[in-house]
């Protein structure tokens, strides 16, 4: 993919008009942005640029660059916007929008969701088993090193370990206390865009992200956990310190 430096700001543009269709942007499209702009070569000031192109609300879809680059620009579309399994409406007719206009028949298009479907869905993260303690996908049916079934009626025995910061957005982990706020904490990490949980060491860890717009919901899951030690905040994939992001009362 060759692209130019203005050529990449409106391919990421087109990305994250059709992301931001339905009126917001979750964390979960925006990392899987952040994860687009490495893939063709973009710079952090490519991708700022295409945010601040698509805020000025005065940029629209079209395509870049040559063929192939078109192509995998709509593959890109597709993929961000279903990262939570589907495609809204408003986000569907930009696509669809997107494919006319480089003369994609709807068989073709449906083979292109296919593959982004196969794309979407093989994206894994690393489990433990609880017999043995080995590392494995959670795609996995049985673990190879003891034989554990894991599956639908198993899943409980199995574990995530790790878990990705978001490239964009502020993100807070946190590790399960006796705090008196920490179910309150957990319910809000729940109803975060994006909320996970692993296991480190003995504890049991939180993640929940949100974009920078809802950073009010972010303080408000930082004030149930003040009192809580085992605590980090990340802004844009970056860690920061605490109190430079929540200032101390």
């Amino acid at each position: 993919m060759i692209l130019s430096n203005e050529q990449k700001i409106d391919y990421l543009s087109n990305v994250i008009s059709v992301a931001y269709a339905d009126g917001k942007i979750a964390a979960q499209e925006t990392e899987a942005i952040a994860v687009i702009q490495k893939a063709i070569g973009a710079r952090k000031t490519e991708l700022n640029k295409a945010y601040k192109q698509v805020d000025a609300n005065n940029f629209t879809v079209s395509p870049v660059g040559f063929w192939s680059d078109k192509i995998k620009n709509l593959e890109h579309i597709i993929y961000v916007s279903m990262i939570d399994g589907e495609i809204p409406p408003k986000e569907k007719e930009l696509i669809l929008n997107f494919a006319k206009q480089i003369s994609i028949n709807q068989g073709q298009l449906n083979l292109i969701i296919n593959d982004v479907k196969t794309a979407v869905s093989s994206s894994e993260i690393e489990i433990l088993c609880q017999s043995c303690k080995a590392k494995l996908p959670d795609s996995a049916k049985f673990c190879p090193k003891c034989g554990t079934e894991i599956d639908k009626t198993s899943t409980a025995q199995a574990v995530p370990i790790s878990f990705e910061i978001p490239k964009n957005g502020i993100a807070i982990e946190f590790a399960e206390s006796t705090a008196a706020n920490f179910s309150t904490a957990v319910k809000i990490m729940e109803n975060a865009p994006i909320s996970k949980k692993c296991l480190k060491g003995r504890k049991q860890w939180y993640l929940a992200a949100w974009p920078k717009e809802d950073i009010t919901k972010a303080v408000e899951l930082a004030e149930s956990i003040s009192s809580i030690r085992n605590k980090k905040v990340y802004f844009d994939g970056d860690e920061s310190l605490w109190n430079d992001i929540f200032r101390a009362n």
